[in-house]
């Protein structure tokens, strides 16, 4: 598109004034009349109106200089004012009072005496009237006409008319025209930001048309390269704006993603957005009907501010910093206002009510996102609200692999008559096989050692209810007639008694058992007790973010036990099996007393409806368990020399996960699996030690996989077992090792020697014959236990275990959704702005603090929705603020955008204060052209660059 060169271009013009560049405002000894908003207002705004302002509270004397009926009225038969007599204004009298204690600024404001020129513009301007005039950048901007060109001064526009006539107010010369080699450099610096290729320059000083420059702009701004090279330049200083280059967090700064916003600008002004356009999708693209994936992306303009993911920090606290910080950039790059010094206070300058700040705040103030973020060390993360960009080669690839597994899925899901057969034999030959007879003995007594209510339940379980103290023990005695019993069932049942309907007692649902305490004791002679030793468990879920492990509680000897997710995964029942060291029961009869300890570091965190069922278990059966793992731990790092020969401790007979080693303590870490490939060891030349507890129901070997970055040592209670001294990255199934178990309770220590660079580690148990991996121990459980759910986890279990070509089939379908995770990764991600599915309630902030709403202040729910989408009724903000409602069509949008504009062409705008076009902002050098440029760029519709 070639530029106008009618009055509507914006960007020719000011560029034309490259050859000749602007004067600064006149000096105040010049004899043109005194102006109260140029030379008054910014002298009363910074000595008086701290105290004598709009802010009431801290107004003294209860005068305001900045209303000229208040300043006039009469107090005590003088008034502050008098028009036309300095003398008898009491203004006058106490800015030039001799009295320390009488004169004013007082010395205690902190505020700058008064200059002998201050004083002597004070007096003229009272001399000549005291007349009050609006601040400009509040008043509707009415279109000035270009004055006419003063003689002797050459001019090619209007831009140049207004220059012209100021300097020959002032009685300054024009700068000559630059010769032809110094403008083209010029120009090319300016737009695009590189010098001029000496071919560039030569085909400029060589064009002798009367139009050369004009159409070197031209290209400029509409012929590749320099289009996209122009956008470029042209956007630092908006990216600067919307503080893109600002820091990602407060805490771990890990790291985001953004950058398909900074392209969407990039696009917008190669493209020539139109300006309101520019605007409205920056600010509320998201809400528009029909929003594009552009407009979407557009919304990352107000997603750029600093956020937290520290653990201590306050989530409401920081989602509140985040709609404070959109307001006040709102405020500083769209309206030119300080709006941020309204949070806590009425403006103390500026006509904005502390309501005003809020009603603005409303409009950012349901962004659908957290104030405290996760702690994700990925820097290619999006924090939500966050869009995927779909690109169209990408997405074809991506909907041809989610056909694939669309296939892939229900042949997976297909049955087969024969295969489930096959299952129904295993599980009913397994029963037999582990001799396997469970029974619910009937519960005699039930207590808490907290005060909560026990009442037995028709089925045999154990309701709580009443008192939910926050440590607590429950004690239940069970009578059986079995002997010979080694398994001991427990269940945690859902109840809608319960919060939630699931299993805990907490408020959200959860429990953690601390640990399990079991004694046996004869009916027929009570002397005789037996405490029932718990060697090994296994629990249908545990809970993945800690080291939860129901293996904690066969001991009471640390602040872990069992946790059940009930707060993370929809209501339903938890099963724990445990299995004793030695049968237990006694002939004539057993009294079985069961402790489940509720003592963990959680408080209230206990199971509101218990079952317990026992069950005998044959040495066919034992040999059938796998091992109970616990979490894994890190012990890290220990220099030195010989690392193959010298003994840390983590490693030394009699170790256990409680134990530190100076400075060096065990730490449980999520991040480590079995099976897993695991990095981010510490690196260099050192040592680090993995260690996990291993709860085996028999004594055997076990084959492992190994792998490790670079050598290993692996250890069982202190006994060597393998070791390979090598330098490698460390891969899966690098070697192997047959790794002896004791039964009951073991510690493996694996002793990772890092020779330099990354460390990490691989381990995995290979499957035993006829091991009930996985999930097949539910197919212990007794009968009631037994469910839908669990029949569906069993039948997969089983196929994974027993069924080659369910395993081929599900091989094919995990490969396929890794294929898709790989493409769906590599698309680009932005943050965005999301309204929230219920809106906020927005309330002024008492001292703008988080938590102190003002709920007798609520903001109008008419503010809730941002610009864009409000009615047209509701387009104009607070009073105060209604000179910079829209992007067009009022004057503070406009006047800040082509001051921005002259800024880039200049390095300063024809407003010094960009940021501030409020009281205490500077007057600007040339106040009719920024309202007549202002009015061109809402008159005809120019593009976000104003280049047309």
């Amino acid at each position: 598109m070639r530029i106008r060169l009618a009055c509507s271009g914006l960007l020719l013009p000011v560029l034309a004034t490259l050859l000749a560049p602007p004067t600064p405002a006149p000096s105040r000894g010049l004899p043109d009349p005194v102006r109260y908003d140029r030379d008054i207002r910014p002298i009363l705004a910074d000595r008086c109106f701290k105290c004598h302002g709009p802010d009431p509270a801290t107004r003294e004397a209860k005068l305001r200089l900045d209303v000229r009926d208040d300043a006039l009225a009469a107090r005590d038969g003088t008034a502050a004012i008098v028009p036309g007599d300095p003398d008898a204004s009491e203004l006058i009298r106490r800015v030039e009072h001799a009295d320390p204690d009488e004169v004013m600024p007082p010395k205690k404001s902190d505020k700058r005496p008064l200059t002998a020129d201050d004083k002597a513009l004070l007096r003229r301007w009272i001399q000549e009237g005291a007349h009050y005039e609006a601040h400009w950048s509040f008043v509707p901007p009415v279109r000035p006409t270009p004055p006419a060109a003063p003689a002797g001064y050459p001019v090619h526009n209007e831009v140049d008319r207004f220059l012209a006539a100021n300097l020959a107010r002032h009685g300054v010369p024009t700068s000559p025209p630059a010769d032809q080699a110094t403008l083209c450099r010029r120009v090319f610096l300016t737009l695009t930001g590189l010098p001029p290729t000496p071919e560039e320059l030569q085909a400029f000083t060589n064009d002798s048309r009367p139009d050369a420059y004009e159409r070197l702009v031209d290209r400029l701004l509409n012929e590749e390269p320099w289009r996209s090279r122009f956008a470029e330049r042209f956007a630092s200083q908006w990216l600067d704006a919307a503080r893109y280059a600002d820091t990602s967090g407060i805490h771990m700064d890990a790291g985001r993603q953004i950058w398909p916003w900074r392209d969407w600008v990039l696009r917008a002004l190669r493209d020539d957005l139109p300006f309101d356009r520019f605007v409205t999708e920056q600010i509320a693209g998201d809400l528009l009907p029909n929003a594009t994936q552009d407009q979407i992306i557009a919304s990352g303009f107000h997603r750029n501010h600093v956020t937290t993911d520290e653990g201590g920090a306050i989530d409401e606290e920081y989602r509140v910093e985040y709609a404070v910080d959109r307001t006040a950039t709102t405020g500083s790059v769209l309206l030119g206002l300080t709006l941020g010094c309204a949070r806590c206070h009425e403006h103390k300058y500026d006509p904005i009510t502390h309501d005003d700040f809020y009603r603005v705040y409303a409009f950012f103030n349901t962004n659908d996102e957290p104030g405290l973020y996760s702690q994700i060390p990925d820097a290619n993360r999006a924090l939500e609200p966050f869009l995927t960009v779909a690109t169209p080669e990408l997405q074809q690839q991506i909907t041809g692999v989610q056909q694939e597994l669309a296939t892939a899925r229900e042949q997976l899901a297909a049955t087969d008559p024969e295969e489930t057969a096959k299952i129904r034999t295993f599980l009913d030959g397994l029963v037999t096989e582990c001799g396997l007879a469970w029974t619910t003995p009937p519960v005699t007594r039930a207590t808490s050692d907290g005060g909560a209510t026990q009442q037995v339940q028709s089925d045999g379980s154990v309701l709580a209810s009443g008192a939910n103290p926050a440590r607590d023990v429950v004690r239940l005695r069970l009578r059986t007639e079995a002997t010979d019993q080694r398994l001991l069932c427990l269940e945690a049942l859902t109840d809608a008694s319960l919060p939630g309907g699931k299993v805990g007692r907490a408020p959200n649902g959860n429990a953690v058992l601390q640990s399990i305490e079991v004694t046996a004791v004869s009916t027929v002679d009570p002397e005789q007790r037996q405490p029932v030793r718990l060697a090994w468990a296994w629990a249908d879920i545990e809970q993945a973010d800690g080291d939860y492990k129901v293996v904690n509680a066969l001991a009471n000897d640390d602040n872990r036990g069992w946790a059940v997710a009930a707060h993370q995964r929809p209501p339903g029942p938890r099963r724990a099996l445990f299995l004793a060291e030695q049968p237990f029961g006694f002939a004539g009869g057993t009294e079985l007393e069961v402790a489940l300890h509720y003592d963990s570091v959680y408080a209230e965190h206990a199971f509101g409806r218990v079952r317990v069922s026992i069950s005998g278990l044959a040495e066919a059966g034992l040999a059938r368990l796998p091992e109970a793992l616990s979490g894994w731990y890190l012990a890290a790092p220990f220099p030195g020399p010989d690392p193959y020969e010298t003994a840390h401790g983590p490693e030394l007979p009699g170790v256990d996960l409680k134990q530190s080693f100076g400075k060096v303590k065990w730490r449980h870490q999520d991040r480590f699996a079995e099976g897993k490939v695991n990095g981010g060891l510490p690196e260099g030349a050192v040592v680090n030690y993995v260690a996990t507890r291993v709860f085996a129901p028999t004594a055997r070997t076990r084959k492992a996989s190994l792998g490790s970055d670079d050598g290993f040592q692996l250890y069982v209670n202190g006994q060597r077992v393998a070791e390979n001294r090598v330098d490698r990255g460390v891969a899966a199934d690098q070697d192997r090792a047959d790794v002896p178990l004791p039964a009951g309770h073991s510690l493996l220590v694996m002793k990772v020697i890092n020779t330099g660079g990354a460390g990490g580690f691989y381990l995995r148990r290979e499957p035993r014959d006829g091991e009930l991996s996985g999930d097949l121990p539910l197919a212990l459980l007794p009968g009631p236990a037994q469910d839908e759910a669990t029949t569906a986890a069993l039948t997969l279990a089983w196929r994974l275990r027993f069924s080659p070509d369910y395993a081929r089939r599900k091989e094919a379908v995990t490969g396929l959704e890794q294929r898709l995770r790989d493409l769906e990764n590599q698309q680009p991600k932005t943050m965005v702005m999301k309204e929230a599915a219920t809106p906020r309630q927005t309330y002024v902030l008492l001292r703008g603090e988080y938590d102190k709403p003002d709920t007798n202040r609520p903001m109008s729910p008419s503010c809730r929705r941002r610009w864009a989408r409000c009615r047209p009724a509701h387009r104009q903000p607070p009073p105060a603020l209604r000179t910079g409602s829209t992007p067009t069509g009022q004057p503070a949008a406009g006047a800040g955008a082509v001051n921005r504009l002259w800024e880039f062409v200049f390095g300063v705008g024809i407003v010094r204060t960009s940021e501030d076009f409020g009281l205490q902002g500077e007057w600007p050098s040339h106040p009719e052209l920024v309202d007549w440029l202002a009015l061109e760029l809402r008159d005809h519709g120019s593009s976000a660059c104003a280049r047309s």
